[in-house]
């Protein structure tokens, strides 16, 4: 039975449209009169969302894996640039399909109890006039506001949507932001149009990077920005795809199957000359018509190793490295997506938990492999020398400098990937100064007077929380936000569920061919690591030492190894023990009071709605870091 409300909002619905719609917005209108006419559709009824079966869902992600692979990181990113929490991001299919959702706090469950959840129809067939499936009928950015909604218990919310588009402009899906606050200011529609233009973009780039690509634009600075034209060119020089911007860029339509000189009056051969004398950088160039454009020639992508998916889009394998930890292990595929896109990357953890040994895998797994992987401590460095050696100097700059001066570790990281370890000792100063390298991608020596430009990816490490010096005004708050477009918590080794799998990995790379005693790995594992995988390689490359060529046995471990003997013995983790179980012979939180097992529920759950990122669930509860460790210690929580 419909509350008045929403008996009025059905009768201006039907009256609206049997007099021809006066006043609504003219997709609105065109939208209402498709629910009623063509799809039969009552907004005095209830829409029933039947959600697909679990089977039927995985199937729909697998056959559209190249979107989701492209879309999450720009999600991410668009989620982290909307002021409200209460909001949520959607990524769709072309059908109207819900794939998958992006969001905090309980507007997630809210969400989810009307079918805006993962499996869920939402175009106008099902769900009438609503920001997915009207963004898709219409093939346009749009917002669909409250009342403009067609069934009264949608019109609490705010929607946002743009359709995707593959270089055929053909749909692909959906990108929608859904929210009980207001989004009908043109900034969201603007923004949300320009994060659906980027990820055209990723799926362009995922598809055909194994070709040459041509990004061009008639203005330098927006080469590699959601305007940039797109061209791939086969060996022969001839054009396989183009995206819509690169026909408006042009000024010419039908390019697949046009060579490379038609419309751009040089041919491959040349365009890879004048690419390797710019060394990577936007040329001008005049093409077809007299237009003026800048070029940026893209090298085929390495090819790797790695299984296409179902949509085609071929994606970098990681590299075969057992991380101890089922969390760790998706955290890093999901860092690997969006480290190849050319997203910084943030690691938290304690000293120690391989921080530098993740980084370097991202570097590995990515395009950028065959470059040089530059890692840098910025707290091993004093504050006097840490400005030369990052960003080099001329020859005589100050006193005691080298007559031949210094490339400096920016400029040495050029073409692969550079590590700024312990980022959180960076001096202030200098942070102003690494703010303006990964904005403008070029970089002043000491001394100089000409910038140096520089192609390189950045991922930055620390055991500090950076959110707490930003508060404190030791970090700058713009650099802080310019590093931290993908944050991975890196549990300390003591907390990973796979600790065995982990140690017999380590022990296979400080000393090939030794074997563990069982008595001696259950030792290992039980162990709480203080030192973390650094204290685990010098533990095992000892042991192997003592050990002779023989099986490490109890013996060969140090004291403090043994279970009970030490600091920080723990009961054995076994890889096959269930999420929560510390112990085989105890029950979770066993030894824990009514309240703590209540607690202990409590700290879990928050902890899964995090994703087990250690800094926000520190910041919900208003405690450090460190509190929020030793509470999941305490309670003995695992993450599966």
């Amino acid at each position: 039975m419909l509350d008045l409300a929403a008996r009025r909002h059905a009768d201006f619905v039907m009256r609206s449209v049997g007099d021809g719609l006066p006043g609504q917005p003219g997709f609105v209108a065109r939208s209402w009169h498709r629910c009623i006419k063509d799809y039969r559709l009552d907004p005095a009824g209830a829409f029933a969302l039947a959600g697909l079966s679990r089977d039927r869902l995985a199937a729909c992600k697998e056959h559209n894996a190249h979107l989701l692979v492209s879309a999450r990181a720009e999600a991410y990113s668009l989620y982290r640039q909307l002021p409200d929490r209460d909001t949520l991001v959607v990524i769709a299919d072309a059908n109207g399909t819900v794939l998958e959702t992006l969001g905090d706090g309980v507007f997630v469950r809210q969400a989810a109890r009307i079918g805006m959840c993962p499996g869920s129809d939402w175009s106008e067939r099902a769900c009438g006039t609503n920001g997915i499936g009207t963004s898709l009928a219409e093939r346009r950015p749009l917002v669909i506001d409250r009342a403009e909604h067609f069934f009264p218990s949608l019109t609490g919310l705010s929607c946002c949507a743009a359709p995707i588009f593959d270089e055929c402009d053909q749909l692909v899906g959906a990108l929608d932001v859904t929210s009980e606050s207001d989004l009908s200011a043109e900034h969201f529609r603007m923004l949300i149009g320009m994060s659906a233009n980027t990820i055209e973009n990723r799926l362009f780039e995922a598809r055909y990077g194994h070709l040459h690509l041509v990004h061009l634009h008639s203005r330098r600075e927006l080469l590699h920005t959601f305007h940039e034209g797109l061209v791939a060119l086969d060996d022969s020089g001839e054009v396989v795809a183009a995206n819509r911007s690169a026909t408006l860029h042009l000024g010419c339509a039908g390019l697949v199957g046009r060579n490379a000189r038609d419309v751009l009056e040089i041919g491959l051969n040349e365009l890879l000359g004048r690419a390797a004398e710019s060394a990577g950088y936007p040329r001008p160039l005049t093409a077809a018509g007299g237009r003026s454009i800048f070029v940026y020639m893209k090298p085929p992508r390495r090819r790797v190793a790695a299984p296409r998916t179902a949509g085609g889009a071929p994606v970098p394998e990681a590299p075969r490295r057992d991380w101890g930890d089922a969390g760790v292990e998706r955290d890093f595929s999901r860092a690997a997506m969006v480290y190849e896109k050319g997203i910084h990357v943030l690691l938290q953890g304690e000293t120690g938990c391989g921080k530098e040994v993740f980084a370097r895998a991202l570097h590995e797994a990515g395009s950028r492999a065959a470059g040089p992987f530059v890692a840098v401590n910025c707290a091993a460095l004093p504050e006097t020398l840490i400005e030369s050696e990052l960003f080099g100097y001329r020859g005589g700059a100050f006193t005691g400098a080298s007559r031949e001066g210094r490339r400096g570790r920016i400029l040495a990281a050029d073409k692969g990937t550079l590590l700024l370890d312990e980022i959180g000792d960076m001096p202030l100063a200098l942070q102003a100064r690494l703010l303006r390298v990964l904005e403008e991608k070029e970089v002043t020596p000491l001394g100089g007077e000409s910038a140096v430009k520089v192609d390189l990816r950045v991922v930055c490490a620390t055991h500090r929380d950076l959110q707490q010096m930003v508060a404190e005004g030791s970090f700058r708050r713009d650099l802080y936000f310019r590093l931290a477009s993908f944050t991975v918590e890196l549990p300390p080794l003591r907390l990973r569920s796979g600790r065995a799998g982990l140690i017999r990995s380590v022990l296979a790379e400080v000393a090939p061919g030794a074997a563990l005693a069982p008595a001696a790995l259950a030792s290992l594992a039980a162990y709480a690591w203080p030192g973390n995988l650094r204290q685990l390689r010098n533990v095992l490359e000892t042991a192997a030492a003592l050990a002779g060529g023989a099986t490490i046995d109890s013996a060969d471990l140090p004291p403090e190894i043994h279970p009970g003997d030490g600091f920080g013995a723990l009961p054995e983790l076994d890889e096959a023990l269930p999420r929560g179980a510390a112990d085989p012979d105890e029950g979770e939180g066993a030894e824990l009071s009514c309240l703590e097992q209540a607690a202990r529920g409590a700290m879990l759950r928050l902890l899964e709605r995090y994703r087990w990122n250690i800094t926000r669930v520190a910041n919900e509860l208003g405690v450090s870091r460190n509190t929020v460790y030793r509470k999941v210690e305490r309670y003995r929580l695992v993450r599966d």
